[in-house]
């Protein structure tokens, strides 16, 4: 996960109204399912918030990008200025300071600052893309490990207390489903472990991999897939965070 805090900002310009009333939005860029938004500091151009918020399952080359809004008097928001973070400004050590916001100039060659505190932990190690032609041939086997999952929400999207959760795996070659998976049933417990192991032709043509957890009345907890280029040829290893669970939630599958 990344831990982020957001702390503060210096030399803001004024907003289309007057003074600002300004917040920040943090994203991983590419991922709609990582993004938060502090509270909004009222008539500020130097507002702390010391705000966090967790990310679960993010990847070594991710990329966190910072904007800093205005909502003025008729709610209407404008962008004040913003920052792109590449993962080797944080990456493995983390980040504490300031970084300067793009398009922010209250005066000509003093851009708005913005301060932050960067914190990975057990992030997510996504493998380089393979080689132009690699792909796997008859014979070849994809042995998938399906160890667990948790920060599972304790009432489903559908508004029901889950009873159960089971994960179903489908391998898709060409956009058709060519193997799948169901694990076996585990009752009464948002961190459910299963430490099964699979074994997928190589033949098939694999071109992804789905991953849908259910529960054993109400409906569908969470989903994730993986791409062959996140796991050939050299394997991939870590959280997937789980998308569609209930709002709010930070589930995530571990594979």
């Amino acid at each position: 996960s990344l831990k982020i805090i957001v702390q503060s900002a210096t030399g803001l310009r004024c907003g289309h109204s007057g003074w600002p009333h300004p917040y920040a939005v943090v994203q991983v860029e590419g991922r709609t399912d990582l993004k938060f938004e502090t509270r909004i500091a009222k008539t500020e151009m130097n507002p702390t918030w010391n705000q966090a918020a967790n990310f679960d399952g993010v990847e070594t080359k991710s990329t966190l990008r910072i904007e800093v809004w205005d909502k003025d008097a008729n709610k209407s928001t404008n962008l004040m200025g913003w920052v792109t973070v590449p993962s080797d400004k944080f990456m493995p050590s983390g980040f504490q300071g300031e970084l300067p916001l793009q398009d922010s100039s209250a005066t000509p060659h003093k851009p708005a600052m913005l301060s932050v505190h960067i914190t990975p932990t057990n992030i997510v190690s996504v493998p380089s893309s393979p080689a132009s032609g690699a792909q796997l041939a008859p014979g070849d086997q994809i042995r998938l490990t399906i160890v667990g999952a948790r920060g599972l929400e304790t009432v489903n999207v559908n508004g029901f207390q889950p009873t159960a959760a089971s994960l179903s795996v489908l391998a898709k070659a060409k956009g058709t489903g060519a193997w799948q998976h169901k694990t076996q049933v585990i009752q009464n417990n948002p961190s459910p472990m299963w430490n099964e192991e699979a074994l997928i032709d190589g033949g098939l043509g694999v071109d992804s991999l789905r991953f849908e957890l259910s529960d054993g009345s109400c409906g569908k907890l969470g989903r994730a897939s993986l791409t062959s280029a996140q796991f050939l040829p050299n394997g991939f290893q870590g959280d997937l965070a789980l998308k569609g669970a209930s709002k709010g939630s930070s589930a995530v599958l571990t594979v």
